[in-house]
């Protein structure tokens, strides 16, 4: 079951044998976390939720079931129900890392930074790369642009993991661009193209670094090159095939399109100068390019305003967050 998660994402495949070793194996909670997990790239979210709370009557203190579930409540905007489990995990595991950085993305997903914050500084070791790696988007969300700077300075010089293959370059671009430095902008996304491009000469069916490279291209004014990347990532990994990491591809995808059509001019045009004007008229106007992308448009303003809570907020009560 686990070689058809992992290896071939066959996922009905895979959920068939774990429910056959359920039957063999009905008290065992690793089986249902598995199960769980299969769940959620399908795009059942229901359904993992029920799964992983069958498990915890099982084992009520297991911190890896634990975390699974405080995580799969924040991806469905259960913020209280995972604030109070990752409260548990926490008692239970207080040297787990990987419990404050979520549940700190929890807080800020909820409109809390200054929880987020606390909770982050809480952690036991400052320089595990989940703490750094979202310490670095609260800054971001917070516009501190100078302590996310600092915190980018300290991390590891790439990021690589589940989602991204991320060069710190990348960051520190985007930062510099929020601080209207261009030129220092500029030489960190040529800086990020180089390393990223001999990634995906190396591994070209690797969709994390392809959708990353679209972003260094994108701040290159590299507008077909980055269209391009960005398509490639969406066919490699499309949500039909990964609900929970398929979405960022086309997060990518919207970014690149925010990035070369909505100008800020544009929109002073017809007086939209506030943030609440700026942000429905940023997503009304990406629509009409990509028609089927729908809310991830609103993630793609972050590209040119600067990350903002109101963005996360004005998304349907409806969308999985897991692009955040």
């Amino acid at each position: 079951g686990l070689y058809d998660y992992w290896a071939l994402r066959d996922y009905e495949a895979a959920l068939a044998e774990l429910t056959a070793a359920s039957r063999l194996r009905p008290n065992d909670p690793a089986l249902a976390v598995y199960s769980h997990a299969v769940l959620r790239r399908q795009g059942l979210w229901s359904e993992a939720v029920a799964t992983l709370e069958r498990a915890r009557e099982l084992d009520p203190q297991n911190q890896h079931l634990l975390h699974d579930l405080g995580e799969t409540y924040g991806f469905l905007r259960r913020y209280a129900d995972a604030q109070r489990v990752f409260g548990i995990v926490i008692s239970l595991a207080p040297d787990m890392d990987a419990a404050y950085a979520v549940r700190a993305r929890n807080s800020w997903l909820a409109g809390n930074l200054d929880q987020a914050r606390s909770t982050l500084r809480s952690a036991p070791r400052q320089d595990h790369f989940f703490v750094t790696w979202f310490s670095i988007t609260l800054e971001l969300l917070a516009r501190d642009y100078g302590s996310a700077l600092q915190r980018i300075a300290e991390s590891p010089d790439v990021h690589v993991y589940s989602e991204e293959v991320a060069p710190k370059t990348l960051r520190e671009a985007r930062v510099y661009r929020f601080l209207g430095q261009p030129e220092k902008a500029r030489s960190a996304f040529e800086a990020s193209r180089v390393f990223l491009e001999g990634w995906v000469a190396d591994d070209p069916e690797d969709w994390r670094a392809r959708r990353t490279l679209a972003l260094a291209y994108a701040g290159l004014g590299r507008k077909a090159d980055a269209v391009r990347e960005a398509e490639t990532a969406s066919k490699l990994l499309p949500v039909s095939k990964d609900a929970v990491w398929g979405p960022l591809p086309r997060l990518t995808l919207a970014q690149v399109y925010a990035a070369f059509v909505l100008e800020l001019t544009r929109l002073h045009t017809h007086g939209l100068t506030d943030e609440a004007g700026w942000i429905a008229a940023a997503t009304a106007e990406a629509g009409t390019f990509a028609r089927g992308l729908g809310g991830v448009f609103l993630h793609g303003a972050y590209e040119l305003v600067g990350m903002h809570l109101s963005l996360v907020r004005a998304l349907s009560r409806e969308t999985p967050v897991t692009a955040l």
